[in-house]
């Protein structure tokens, strides 16, 4: 099945030329087309894309693709995710008696859902052309407008273009015009590429393309894998580019230097709300550093994160003020500011009050990872503020992520390659950002059980910190508080056997406070000679385990984020019921530890069990070589947090 990204729909591609730029009709089907058989095909996958072609125009992408489906698993080829809305759609659909069903909408789409979760709030919904048989052939073609102009105008913009099927494709074609006002890039995935040019046109072909796998714990950023890049920026990146990589880099530094620092507009409003806002900061420039961001979320509303009740409160005319990022002045007559302007204000008060950071240029590792070669500004995709103290290690700051702990760092940007400024002289060198301690981004499960003769009855306390909380509270921030306890219980009944009676969220939308959530429920239990105990029914693996994992593995192994789990609970043994405990289970190797102790111990009413379970994941990347012992380390958190209790029932 193919993926494209949102900003811009991927295509149709057709053998040397399935329909001309400016043709109606489709270039006839070959004979040794029809010929080939499900069996003939590679990798047994039931359909091959014969051509696809993608061209950029000055102001469109076109899209084709010729797909040769001959098997019903083979369908999947022909599966794509939403088009956008502006685009204008046609193909057909060709039988080997020569008949054909043509369409010219996206409307003549079928749209099936091919994932759905419970557990997970998310369905993505593919459409699928109408008249798919086990042995047909698919063209297609789409154009979208693009407004290269805008991107001109403000001296940057860029698009991207993974290339990357599932299915094998016979050829790859990328067309993009030669033109003075913008650059690409290709990358070939090291397969021979053969280009041709043409006074109006570059024309890139590949041959052979073979199908993508998509493994588990990886990164598509990192593949070598066919893409296309375009991309604007300005005349004076444009010149430095052409003097080397290091006076390209140097210049950019220059524009974000003068694009947070030059001609900021600051009056007797700012002066006011700067002084009022520094008032008593703590001594030490983290602490400070710190506090001032926590002061900058109380303060100013962060107009890229609003909540849905913050949107329907704006009124028209508020919600389409321009607001300029360098417009202090304003932001202190608002309240308002959208994410560079609070990162603006944020450096600019950490000057006023005597703190000189480092700022960092990160870019998002599910994008790209960011390569210096490429002497491309559109890389940059966030900033990060660095704040030093004798003594200490570093903190980087993000002050635009709202309800987030200040010194979070988003796992996106964790342990990748970046620029780091020092403001102080506004000079630049590549570093990597490290990953954060395990200990940053913590949970905490806390359960009481009350075994009773047909269930088990749980009261639960869920604490979360660091990203953990992030990704919590960004999940409940758009909900009133009614409905973020309802999300949350339905989040929490995805066993059959389980009924959540109550469940509360709390501090959802708190900075300064971590989320915590608490739930009670019960869960059927079968009685008989032997009881047995799930101590943890509501905690989810420390890491996502896939039902299966293959034997070898080429790609390498890229976790989410490293992090610490522990999960407590006790019930007292229920009547003409017996325990001794369970032997204390310990694994570990260098990804991470897995630990689960249950003991009986005296309680105030009688014996009573507990189990303490224990994750901590260490290390967050490794090469391919890992795969066995990484297999072992999922197997240990299978292992330990599926384990049941066996209580005996006494003589």
């Amino acid at each position: 099945m193919f993926r494209f990204p949102a900003s811009a729909l991927l295509g149709l591609a057709i053998a040397g030329t399935l329909a001309g730029a400016e043709a109606e009709a489709w270039k006839p089907i070959p004979a040794d087309v029809w010929a080939l058989t499900d069996s003939a095909l590679p990798g047994g996958l039931g359909a091959i894309n014969l051509a696809r072609r993608i061209r950029v125009t000055d102001s469109s992408v076109v899209n084709e693709f010729r797909i040769r489906i001959c098997s019903q698993r083979g369908r999947r080829a022909a599966e794509f995710t939403a088009f956008e809305k502006d685009a204008a759609v046609t193909g057909r659909v060709v039988y080997p008696d020569g008949r054909q069903l043509t369409f010219d909408s996206q409307k003549d789409f079928h749209v099936r859902t091919s994932f759905s979760s419970r557990l997970v709030d998310h369905q993505e919904q593919v459409l699928v052309p109408p008249g798919l048989t086990d042995d047909c052939v698919v063209d297609l073609r789409w154009e979208a407008p693009r407004y290269w102009s805008a991107w001109a105008r403000v001296g940057r913009g860029s698009e991207t273009w993974d290339l990357a099927s599932t299915f094998p494709t016979r050829i790859l074609t990328v067309e993009v015009p030669q033109v003075n006002w913008f650059d690409f890039s290709f990358n070939s995935a090291g397969l021979p590429c053969v280009p041709i040019n043409t006074p109006d046109l570059k024309v890139l072909t590949i041959k052979d393309v073979p199908a993508t796998t998509y493994a588990p714990f990886a990164l598509k950023s990192v593949r070598n894998i066919p893409l296309l890049k375009v991309y604007i920026q300005g005349n004076l990146l444009r010149a430095a580019s052409r003097e080397g990589k290091d006076a390209f880099w140097k210049k950019v530094v220059e524009l974000y230097r003068d694009f947070l620092t030059k001609d900021l507009v600051m009056g007797n409003r700012y002066r006011a709300f700067s002084a009022d806002i520094r008032k008593d900061l703590p001594a030490g420039p983290q602490a400070l550093a710190q506090e001032l961001a926590l002061r900058i979320q109380d303060k100013v509303l962060n107009l890229d994160r609003l909540t849905l009740a913050e949107r329907s409160r704006r009124t028209r005319k508020e919600s389409e003020e321009r607001i300029e990022l360098r417009d202090l002045e304003g932001l202190a007559r608002r309240g308002t500011a959208h994410g560079g302007g609070i990162f603006a204000l944020f450096l600019q008060l950490l000057k006023e009050a005597g703190v000189t950071p480092k700022v960092f240029l990160v870019v998002d590792r599910e994008v790209a990872v960011f390569h210096s070669e490429q002497k491309n500004i559109n890389q940059i995709t966030d900033f990060l503020v660095g704040v030093e103290e004798p003594g200490k290690p570093p903190i980087w700051l993000d002050p635009a992520m709202r309800f987030a702990p200040p010194t979070l760092v988003h796992p996106d940007y964790q342990g990748t390659p970046c620029i780091e400024i020092d403001t102080a002289t506004w000079t630049g060198r590549f570093v990597d950002l490290p990953s954060q301690a395990p200990s940053t981004n913590r949970r905490r499960d806390t359960y009481r059980l009350e075994l009773l003769p047909d269930q088990d009855r749980f009261t639960l306390e869920a604490d979360f910190r660091g990203y953990d909380d992030y990704r919590w509270k960004w999940t409940f921030m758009n909900l009133e508080p009614r409905e973020q306890d309802r999300k949350l219980r339905e989040q929490l009944e995805v066993r059959l056997d389980t009924i959540v009676d109550k469940a509360q969220v709390l501090h959802a939308t708190d900075p300064r406070t971590p989320i915590q959530w608490t739930a009670e429920g019960r869960i059927d239990r079968a009685v008989g000679r032997h009881r047995r105990v799930d101590p943890f029914p509501m905690t989810p693996y420390a890491l996502p385990l896939p039902d299966a994992l293959s034997e070898t593995r080429s790609d390498s192994i890229i976790l989410p984020y490293l992090l610490e789990r522990e999960a407590v609970s006790r019930f007292r043994l229920p009547p003409g019921y017996g325990w001794k405990g369970a032997p204390p289970y310990r694994r570990s190797n260098e990804f991470g530890s897995v630990s689960l102790l249950a003991e009986r111990v005296d309680g105030p009413d009688g014996p009573e069990g507990v189990a303490t379970l224990k994750v901590q994941v260490v290390k967050a990347m490794a090469g391919p070589g890992r795969w066995a012992a990484f297999k072992e380390f999922l197997g240990w958190i299978r292992e330990a947090g599926s384990t049941q209790l066996i209580l005996e029932k006494n003589p």
